[in-house]
């Protein structure tokens, strides 16, 4: 098993690197490349033999890849940024144009790759840039490889990426970019964590990400975490639900309360069942009932706030729930306009 994961991943690094049309799909033992949607019914689907097969799972290793913990080529919080970009494509095609007509990259495919991580990252550190589009490059084998460097080839990206940092006008598109990312991108990073820590599978939280976090593949997720930083924040956090702000601690908040409702209730993450909306905006929402705990989180953010919000869409809770992110309760018909005007995920535990 071990060495099909190394193999696997190994595959997966050339595969990510050369061809995605969304870098957010570049999974070991997840989606394909060119499986850029999922209908709900498919997810839930999925999860639901998920649910079965890890109820049955003979070891650790099984446990994790049955219950959807891909590795991952990219950290979460990318991919909720990137996850933006289906629904700003007019602002999206305007700079990946762009940055290709004003870079020489000689692969335009790598190109639009890389724009995607200019995208997905916004403007990080040009050294940690650097350092990503030379091992993405290489690994990609399509122009430059580790074994055979092309000087030229490689000359041309570092030089796009420089073009991406210094040129004025690809700069200012760049961070309007990022201006129209960073908000839902924090919506969908709670969303996704919180489906993460609470479907079929072993609930984990790679170091560092429990705020939000830019970093890129290794070696860059192997960067220091502080530590104390969130240490401090912890113990900073009370009964009171923190607001959506740049310092992430809402993640943090919703990933301590989340495991601990795992820790506490393991009987309550046991089964699977699909959660829908009823409305004008059921398709925003991805529910399901693990079987005491039932998870709730937003779908396309973006879309829902241009078509006038949740209005009467809502979803029945048939026994009283209390949300354990916001402490409020739950009963009946409930319109996700309440049930969501806090954070756009909740955790009702039964009771």
């Amino acid at each position: 098993m071990l060495w099909t994961l190394v193999i696997i991943a190994a595959v997966v690094d050339i595969r990510g690197a050369k061809s995605q049309l969304l870098a957010a799909t570049a999974d070991v033992l997840a989606a394909r490349g060119d499986q850029l949607v999922r209908e709900l019914d498919a997810f839930n689907r999925s999860y639901q033999r998920a649910a079965d097969e890890v109820a049955h799972a003979p070891d650790v290793i099984d446990f994790l890849v049955k219950g959807g913990r891909p590795v991952r080529t990219d950290m979460p919080a990318i991919r909720a940024r990137l996850a933006v970009l289906s629904e700003i494509p007019e602002a999206w095609a305007g700079f990946a144009e762009l940055f290709l007509s004003m870079t020489t990259i000689p692969n335009r495919l790598f190109g639009y790759f890389l724009a995607q991580t200019l995208a997905g990252t916004g403007p990080i550190e040009p050294a940690r840039m650097h350092a990503y589009a030379e091992k993405a490059m290489r690994e990609a084998s399509d122009g430059t490889t580790w074994t055979a460097q092309n000087v030229s080839y490689e000359t041309a990206v570092h030089e796009a990426v420089d073009t991406a940092y210094d040129d004025p006008r690809l700069r200012a598109a760049w961070d309007q970019l990022d201006g129209l990312i960073t908000v839902p991108g924090w919506l969908n990073s709670l969303g996704q964590k919180l489906v993460q820590l609470t479907m079929p599978g072993v609930p984990d939280v790679y170091q560092g990400t429990e705020l939000w976090d830019d970093s890129l593949v290794d070696p860059d997720n192997r960067r220091p975490v502080d530590f104390a930083e969130r240490i401090r924040l912890l113990e900073s956090l009370d009964n009171a639900p923190p607001g959506i702000d740049e310092t992430g601690v809402a993640k943090l908040w919703l990933t301590r309360q989340a495991l601990r409702l795992r820790r506490d209730r393991p009987d309550w993450f046991t089964g699977y069942r699909a959660v829908e909306a009823s409305g004008p905006a059921q398709d925003h929402l991805i529910g399901f009932d693990r079987g005491g705990a039932i998870t709730l989180a937003t779908r396309l953010p973006i879309g829902l706030v241009a078509a006038g919000g949740w209005r009467q869409t809502t979803v029945d809770i048939s026994a009283p729930h209390i949300d354990v992110l916001t402490g409020r309760r739950w009963n009946g018909t409930v319109a996700l306009e309440e049930l969501l005007a806090t954070y756009p995920a909740a955790l009702l535990a039964a009771g």
